[in-house]
């Protein structure tokens, strides 16, 4: 979880552009400044033009990692391509290509706007969208009139830490040999669909963000993980007026239970994101890949930081790159200050988080300065522009362990139930043989994404040092 600072924070360098990483070795071999040495400058290391300023852009260029601008002016060109209407002008070096706009998401019609504000339904719905009886009550609320925002939020992370055994036991598993060579045994990019609830306060109200505003976080998203095994895709936006969801959301409260239940698509593969507004400062939070969460697996995060947003500071889309860090298998590079840490070699100690974009030392005793322009530390959009190699490598790790590549034309299998792969819509209850217990041994067999139930741990089956079942 990210909670944003009081005050507005000057910016001390360019919004950045792309992920970049950090590491003695990247992946193309080229050789990059090592953050954990004692002279590392976490800035110089990515002046890339020389001029003393940390640049838009990347090392090698990816396919991915376009600029800004090019960007920006891409969501309107796909959204006018999608709606069928005049093509807007494309800066220059900007191509069609380059925009890959793909087919256009699916979207979802509001159900409480149809129920509660006579909102009328499109002749045809699409499939898999939600459809629930909506409490008109909730619906109409005004949720600052009626006292229903949450308070704000009291310490600067409230995102569940885990206890110490709990740590213990995914760093465990994290050095398994049988974990990493079942989580590594896929290559290439893997895409992960993105299913958006865009929650609105009553029929076309505040947080009504439009689909070409939605683009734009997903470029965001896809320059910041340009060089991690994933790129992303806008699969699917559904749309909910409902004042009590908007405006009265708390972490694990009812209201988030209520809506993410109405609301959630998909397996552990896919994505759900739900932009609501959120306050006392707090920008979202996420769940964790080993949290087994089912429909209340996602991100909950602030409709105000989505690119053009009004969270100053924070208005270019990179709260959604954090929150997804955290669903792929991320800690805070703060976690437990500097005799802690977040279990990745290249991130250096850090006492607490960092808000400033001001070169700091916090662990002295410890190699290396503080993360600063991590995108899993708190700094403002303008000091985020980096997943250093390690994260990179145990995002995939967990991501390929926990949650299956239902959704990915790169994933394996995908012949459903029977195909030798748990995929993101499978269950141990709705398809045994690829996800329930028997499937799960120390053979090799490898449960991507696998729901376990109570009853699994007490069968044995389950691999000692896999352990999914909890």
């Amino acid at each position: 979880m990210r909670i944003a600072p009081l005050a507005s924070i000057l910016a001390l360098v360019l919004w950045s552009g792309c992920s970049t990483s950090v590491g003695t070795d990247d992946d193309d071999g080229s050789q990059i400044a090592d953050p954990l040495a004692d002279d590392y400058d976490e800035c110089a290391a990515k002046d890339w033009y020389g001029d003393g300023q940390c640049d838009l852009g990347c090392v090698d260029p990816d396919p991915d990692c376009i600029s800004a601008e090019c960007d920006d002016s891409c969501s309107d060109w796909c959204d006018a391509s999608w709606a069928g209407e005049a093509l807007p002008a494309l800066p220059d070096g900007c191509t069609p290509e380059l925009c890959d706009c793909g087919e256009a998401p699916v979207e979802c019609p509001d159900v409480c706007g149809n129920q509660c504000f006579g909102e009328p339904l499109p002749d045809e719905i699409p499939p898999d969208c939600p459809s629930f009886t909506c409490d008109c009550a909730e619906a109409t609320a005004d949720p600052d009139a009626s006292g229903l925002t949450p308070a704000a939020a009291s310490e600067p992370c409230m995102a569940p830490s885990p206890d110490a055994s709990m740590k213990a036991e995914l760093d465990s598993k994290d050095s398994a040999g049988a974990f990493l060579a079942a989580a590594s045994s896929a290559s290439g990019k893997r895409t992960i669909p993105i299913v958006f609830h865009v929650i609105r306060k009553g029929k076309n109200g505040a947080g009504d963000v439009t689909r070409s505003r939605l683009v734009r976080q997903v470029k965001v998203m896809n320059r910041a993980y340009a060089r991690t095994p994933f790129k992303f895709k806008l699969s699917k936006i559904t749309r909910t007026s409902n004042g009590t969801w908007f405006g009265g959301m708390g972490q694990s409260s009812a209201t988030e239970k209520k809506a993410k239940s109405s609301l959630h698509r998909g397996g552990m593969g896919t994505l759900n994101v739900y932009s609501v507004k959120l306050s006392g400062g707090l920008l979202g939070w996420s769940t964790f890949p080993w949290d087994h969460e089912g429909n209340q697996d996602g991100i909950i995060f602030h409709y105000g930081t989505i690119p053009g947003g009004s969270v100053t500071g924070y208005e270019h889309g990179d709260t959604l790159v954090h929150e997804t860090g955290h669903w792929v298998g991320l800690w805070h590079t703060f976690q437990g200050g500097c005799n802690g840490g977040d279990t990745v070699a290249d991130t250096p100690a850090e006492s607490s988080p960092s808000f400033y974009c001001q070169p700091t030392d916090s662990c002295p005793g410890k190699k290396g300065k503080d993360p600063i322009h991590n995108y899993m530390d708190y700094g403002d959009n303008a000091c985020m522009n980096t997943f250093t190699a390690g994260q990179r490598a145990r995002m995939g790790r967990w991501t390929k362990w926990y949650r299956s590549g239902s959704g990915s034309a790169e994933a394996p299998g995908g012949g459903g139930c029977g195909d030798g792969v748990c995929s993101g819509d499978e269950t141990d209850s709705s398809c045994a043989a690829d996800c329930g217990c028997a499937a799960v041994s120390c053979g090799g067999v490898t449960p991507f994404g696998c729901y376990c139930d109570a009853d699994c741990a007490a069968t044995g089956d389950c691999c000692a040092d896999a352990d999914i079942c909890r």
